[in-house]
């Protein structure tokens, strides 16, 4: 594994434990990107984690982001 695959781990930990704003807070220290495009990215990943583990997810994806409002 590399750093990328360690780096995306440590990000993936956030959104399993629905800590939306820590993942934004640490792609944004980490890229520089606004946050919107952080945003962004948390929903892609979420998306891409939800079909490839969807095991892992404690709430379905309505409850998932019923609190977070961009």
């Amino acid at each position: 594994m590399d750093a990328l695959d360690e780096y995306w781990q440590e990000l993936d930990k956030y959104i399993l434990k629905n800590r939306k704003l820590k993942f934004i807070q640490q792609i944004r220290a980490h890229t520089g990107c606004s946050v919107s495009k952080a945003i962004e990215m948390l929903g892609s990943r979420y998306e891409w984690l939800r079909k490839e583990f969807p095991d892992k997810f404690q709430t379905s994806a309505e409850e998932y982001w019923s609190d977070f409002n961009s």
